[in-house]
């Protein structure tokens, strides 16, 4: 549970607006808020209840991952195969490119321009709950420690805090980036805006510490030569042409791309647009994305791989296939897990 100090404007709201405010404010946390000497103060903490994560057959599935994880262990759990990383929410990506931010830097050699394969149904782009500072670190409001993108631990601590959660672990990371080629294969329903470009890093201010800002991207269209390029597409194929033989690869698959059943939302049923085809539909896809990837990449310039089952989202029901799945395609050999949770 973390502890946070508010600042003396929230108590101005009516209660009923500000803990709707803090909702927004602090998404997938369970907040009590507190008043101590005229000071406002939240209790954040993680949901164990597994109505938070819709899908209703999430308990007896995730035992299939570990025998001892619970509901209030998601948001920390990763595993590392040998081929490539298992994670369930998709924020623990950024842990494992910070590692190879770290590796490569310590090795003095340079990323070039490092291109990043996402592949998802959102862009997970959002703005992160980090305060910009003067350096090129960050800060995160929860701990009050900065968060530095080539130091893993410092990482770590900002996704167990929350500062970094999902649907924003990729904006702070291409803030870090002096160059960067992001490649982002999405479904066809979620097509909008310009296909290719440049991305624009920029800070927006703070709605609740209004004297903080924080990091933001945009997608802007441009057939201009540019540091920080992006492509947006529909087919896998047409995201793996033009990858320079010394190009970094960092590859990263939210299941959700596959199916979005819940999308999140209790109302999944009643939703308009549904992303939810059959199993078998769904295990052909993972196989032909899977296999394109190997053909073409896998072994060859893949610094991470990492894959997100994203409960609440992507259907539980077919994690242990597509688990199969993974180990044909990608493990190099047969070999134990070796983390379950941090």
């Amino acid at each position: 549970m973390l502890l946070m100090e508010l600042p003396n404007w929230i108590n101005k709201i009516q209660a009923s607006e500000r803990i709707s405010f803090l909702n927004s404010y602090f998404p997938g946390k369970v907040l009590r808020v507190t008043e101590v000497n005229g000071q406002t103060e939240i209790h954040l903490d993680w949901y164990d209840d597994p109505a938070f994560y819709i899908d209703e057959k999430l308990l007896q599935n995730i035992t299939l991952l570990d025998k001892e994880l619970t509901v209030y262990e998601i948001p920390s759990f990763y595993r590392q195969y040998n081929g490539f990383n298992l994670v369930l929410n998709d924020n623990w990506t950024l842990y494992f490119w910070a590692q190879v931010l770290r590796k490569r830097r310590s090795l003095n050699k340079g990323l070039g321009k490092l291109v990043i394969i996402h592949i998802d149904d959102h862009f997970d782009c959002m703005v992160p709950l980090l305060f910009q500072t003067n350096s090129e670190d960050f800060l995160d409001p929860y701990t009050n420690m900065n968060v530095k993108m080539d130091d893993p631990d410092t990482v770590i601590r900002a996704i167990n805090s929350g500062s970094i959660a999902i649907g924003s672990f990729i904006t702070p990371f291409l803030h870090a980036l002096d160059s960067f080629d992001f490649r982002y294969l999405i479904p066809e329903s979620r097509l909008k805006g310009p296909s290719r470009g440049t991305i624009k890093k920029s800070n927006v201010s703070d709605i609740l510490f209004k004297d903080r800002t924080r990091p933001t991207i945009s997608f802007e269209e441009s057939s201009g030569i540019s540091a920080h390029t992006f492509r947006i597409a529909t087919k896998l194929d047409d995201l793996l042409t033009d990858i320079s033989e010394d190009a970094q690869i960092l590859v990263h698959i939210d299941m959700d791309y596959f199916n979005n059943r819940y999308d999140g939302d209790s109302d999944w049923k009643h939703h308009v647009r549904k992303h939810d085809p059959n199993r078998r539909e769904v295990m052909l896809s993972i196989s032909h994305v899977l296999g394109l990837l190997k053909t073409r990449i896998v072994g060859k310039q893949i610094a991470d791989f990492t894959i997100a089952f994203s409960p609440g989202f992507f259907p539980s029901d077919y994690w242990q296939e597509s688990i199969n799945l993974f180990s044909r395609y990608l493990a190099k050999n047969d070999q134990t897990p070796s983390n379950r949770s941090e």
